[in-house]
């Protein structure tokens, strides 16, 4: 599972097909999830009144950066052991491995937790679209890690191992 999402941070700030090799084997789908990311979006748009039509992002490159954007943990839980006991301490993350684990979330929740009759192209335009707007299971999962780094903070002095 990490070895195709890591070969994907490559082109995290470039081109798109670069999930490509996280999720799929063939270009296509990519375009497939794309497309339904557009097409959603169009449909939204259409059924909107004029002021909200203005405030509606349709262009699928800048929701896929944006929602990854949105997916990526700040801070990061390192196990410590000290005196026989494993410590949950809080790291600031590089940015390789926020877009790792951002990426990794997103596709592990299309994987496991949507329904098997859905195609991959549909599962990853939903998460999208869904962490674009800063919601959805990949953004709670953010949140709790979020969350237990700041219960664990008083351990922060164990980063010096």
């Amino acid at each position: 599972m990490a070895a195709p999402v890591l070969k994907a941070l490559g082109s995290w700030l470039g081109l798109v097909p670069g999930v490509t090799c996280a999720v799929w084997r063939v270009p296509g789908p990519t375009q497939m999830t794309l497309e339904a990311v557009k097409r959603k979006q169009f449909e939204k748009y259409r059924a909107a009144s004029a002021e909200e039509q203005a405030t509606i992002e349709r262009n699928p490159y800048i929701i896929f950066h944006q929602a990854l954007k949105n997916c990526e943990p700040v801070i990061g839980l390192v196990p410590i052991l000290k005196g026989g006991h494993f410590y949950q301490v809080p790291v600031p993350l590089p940015d390789r491995r926020r877009q790792f684990l951002a990426m990794k979330w997103m596709i592990t929740e299309c994987r496991d937790n949507k329904h098997r009759r859905t195609l991959m192209p549909e599962k990853l335009s939903q998460e999208l679209l869904q962490a674009f707007h800063n919601q959805g299971p990949v953004i709670k999962r953010k949140q709790d890690m979020h969350k237990m780094a700041e219960a664990n903070r008083a351990l922060a002095h164990y980063r010096w191992w």
